[in-house]
C-alpha cells in the first residue's frame, strides 16, 4: 500500500484583529494490492480532491468561533460522477484564551478521519510558554514542539484517514465504499521560507494500516491489516 498526499492552506484577514477566512486544498490519493489464495491482485487507485473554507471569529471575553466546511470528492473514478462520491465534512469549535499560556476548546465535526463518516466531539488544548509548546486536537491529532524565532521542532502523533466511493460486487453483496486509517508517528519541522510563507516537512512511521469495504447496507466486509511502513509528509501554508 502507497499514499500521496498534498495539502496547501490560505489564510486572510477579512476583519483586524476579529475575523479570518480560511482555504485549503486538499489532495489524496491511495493505492493498495490485495493477496487472495496467495496471489497478488491487481493494484486498486482511489483518490480525494477535497476544498475547506472556514471562518475564525474572535468573540467576547477572550472566546474564538471556529467553523468550516470541506466538500470531498472521494472515489475510485471508474464510473461516472455522481452525488455517491461528495462527502460533505463540517467542523465547529468553540476556543477560549484561559490565560498567557493557556487555550482550550471543544466543539464537534462529521468527517472521514476514521475511516468512517463519522459525527464525533472534539477537544482541543493549546499551551505554550517560553519555547515550549504542546498541542492537541482530540480524537485526532498530539504534538509538542520546541519553537526558534521563525521555525520549530517536535514530535507529533496524528490519525488519517478517508472514505472512497467504490462499486463492486462479490457474490450477492454490493460494496459501495473503501475506508482507510492509519496513525502516523515521527518528528515535525516547519520554518518561514519567506514573508507568510511556511513549509512544513514531517517523516516517521505509519502504524495500524487498516483497510476494509462497506457494504450497501452499511456493514463492515472484509477488513485487511496492512504492514507497518515509513512516512514522509510535506506541506506549504501561507499564514496571515
Amino acid at each position: 500500500m502507497s499514499e500521496i498526499d498534498g495539502t496547501f492552506q490560505l489564510a486572510f484577514k477579512l476583519k483586524e484583529k476579529k475575523s479570518y477566512l480560511l482555504n485549503r486544498f486538499r489532495f489524496n490519493k491511495m493505492m493498495h494490492d490485495v493477496k487472495i489464495d496467495g496471489m497478488v491482485q491487481p493494484t486498486e487507485s482511489f483518490y480525494a480532491f477535497g476544498y475547506t473554507i472556514g471562518l475564525i471569529q474572535v468573540l467576547p471575553k477572550r472566546w474564538q468561533l471556529i467553523a468550516s466546511i470541506t466538500p470531498t470528492l472521494a472515489s475510485d473514478f471508474e464510473y461516472k460522477l455522481s452525488s455517491d462520491d461528495l462527502i460533505m465534512q463540517t467542523m465547529v469549535l468553540l476556543n477560549k484564551r484561559h490565560s498567557e499560556y493557556l487555550e482550550y476548546g471543544f466543539g464537534a465535526a462529521f468527517n472521514t478521519r476514521f475511516g468512517r463518516e463519522l459525527l464525533m466531539p472534539l477537544a482541543s488544548i493549546n499551551y505554550r510558554k517560553n519555547r515550549w509548546g504542546f498541542f492537541a486536537f482530540l480524537p485526532a491529532y498530539v504534538s509538542q514542539y520546541y519553537h526558534f524565532k521563525n521555525s520549530r521542532i517536535g514530535l507529533t502523533m496524528s490519525v488519517y484517514g478517508n472514505v472512497y466511493n467504490f462499486a463492486e460486487e462479490t457474490g450477492n453483496t454490493k460494496h459501495d465504499k473503501v475506508g482507510y486509517t492509519r496513525i502516523n508517528i515521527g518528528p515535525a519541522y516547519r520554518t518561514k521560507i519567506y514573508k507568510d510563507l511556511y513549509l512544513g516537512l514531517s517523516a516517521g512511521m505509519t502504524v495500524r494500516n487498516r483497510l476494509e469495504s462497506i457494504t450497501n447496507k452499511g456493514r463492515t466486509g472484509p477488513e485487511y491489516e496492512v504492514d507497518e511502513k515509513y512516512f514522509f509528509k510535506l506541506e506549504l501554508n501561507i499564514l496571515k
